[in-house]
């Protein structure tokens, strides 16, 4: 009993995989600290390997 997968299937799969790849990025880090993306007093910090977060 095997699943046969069609052109759409497979679009849609690897369409759903890229966004959720992106977005968990999104939410890891930001590109760059100018300007200041932090809120609430928070402070902008860049790591050695060049991400930046809100601390």
């Amino acid at each position: 009993m095997w699943i046969t997968y069609t052109r759409k299937d497979i679009l849609w799969i690897t369409f759903t995989g890229i966004s959720f790849l992106c977005c968990f990025r999104e939410a890891i880090g930001f590109v760059s600290c100018s300007p200041s993306p932090c809120k609430n007093g928070g402070v902008c910090i860049t790591s050695p390997r060049g991400d930046s977060s809100c601390e």
